[in-house]
């Protein structure tokens, strides 16, 4: 049977962006532990379980790299081509690497072969890799009935500049640069909920994570990731795990998209059951917390932001740098890192 998302006639692509990545707790607990390495010149390995790989270099430098691949949104072929180069750039972004290569990936149907939808997608791709002044070597592609599209991704940064999972303090304060709810809104829409995808909603997540490449310091920032497909619930307990810490976060200072508030409590993508699992009784909600905010906290992001853990004594600089440089929230801080303790997120 052929994939609905490859119907001839339609400009509209159906699917779920990063909502199909494999539960994090099955990969932490059941799989990861057989890909380590001993190469003593790996900086940042599969052990460490952060957004990037990086390989020491001679002369105290990194390569850094990352892969990513989302499945198709509910949008037009040169918007998700667009939404797909931003997600995947974003994981260099979050270490303060700026990207200088990509290796594209797509998985598109052959039978029926649609060229025109194919070209739209690398259209939208290409334009958001010269925007970010990276360059496509190649890539490679693959018949397949659903559609898939992705980067292979790769920097080179200072050794002691790159930012980590694992350096936040005691009292850093917690920062997001984008509004949650892309899975919902995502899902709304290919339930014919929403007329279509909202066009304020494309460009946010076709925006880049760039900016931080403007003012990014260890001095600032401590701890840096991106919020994707774990949602924001399992990018949170990431930065409690790497850090031993306990976080507390306010609900009503986190931004979402007003679209997907309206259907928090109706909508859940399957994604979000499997972040549920993976945080189960690290993430706790006050009785006084919202059933949608709690849906919107494990709603997995496809091309979310930033969640920054930064130096109290620099918290207005940073976000000025953030606002200066296109910031996608009105209100940045959401949380706080309490104290060094059993990993824990609490929302209040």
């Amino acid at each position: 049977m052929n994939d609905p998302t490859l119907q001839e006639g339609s400009n509209i692509l159906p699917g779920s962006g990063c909502a199909r990545k494999f539960a994090l707790r099955e990969l932490r607990l059941n799989h990861l532990a057989q890909l380590s390495s001993p190469n003593p010149r790996i900086f940042i390995g599969v052990q460490d379980f952060d957004d990037v790989g990086a390989y020491e270099l001679a002369d105290g430098f990194l390569l850094v790299q990352s892969v990513d691949v989302i499945a198709s949104l509910p949008v037009k072929p040169y918007d998700f081509g667009a939404v797909s180069a931003a997600h995947c750039l974003s994981d260099l972004y979050a270490k303060g690497v700026a990207p200088q290569t990509a290796l594209s990936i797509l998985f598109h149907s052959f039978t029926p072969y649609y060229p025109d939808r194919i070209n739209g997608i690398f259209s939208g791709l290409l334009d958001k890799l010269n925007e970010a002044d990276v360059a496509l070597i190649g890539g490679h592609t693959i018949n397949e009935q659903s559609l898939f599209c992705g980067l292979a991704v790769s920097g080179v940064v200072a050794k002691e500049r790159i930012i980590r999972k694992s350096g936040a303090r005691p009292g850093d304060v917690l920062l997001i640069t984008k509004p949650i709810g892309t899975g919902i809104v995502s899902l709304a829409t290919r339930h014919n909920m929403l007329g279509e995808f909202p066009q304020q909603i494309i460009r946010c997540m076709a925006t880049l994570n760039s900016s931080i490449l403007k003012f990014i310091d260890k001095d600032y920032v401590h701890a840096s990731t991106d919020v994707s497909g774990a949602g924001l619930a399992g990018s949170l307990f990431e930065l409690a795990i790497q850090n031993s810490v306990e976080i507390v976060v306010n609900a009503k200072d986190v931004p979402c998209y007003e679209q997907a508030l309206a259907y928090a409590t109706s909508m859940e993508e399957d994604g979000a059951l499997f972040n549920r699992t993976y945080v189960e009784g690290r993430v706790q909600f006050e009785t006084g917390a919202s059933k949608s905010y709690e849906n919107l906290f494990y709603d997995p992001q496809t091309s979310g932001g930033l969640l920054l853990a930064v130096a109290p004594t620099a918290l207005n600089q940073v976000i000025d740098k953030l606002n200066s440089g296109g910031a996608m929230v009105e209100r940045l801080v959401i949380g706080e890192i309490l104290r060094k303790g059993s990993p824990k997120v609490l929302v209040v």
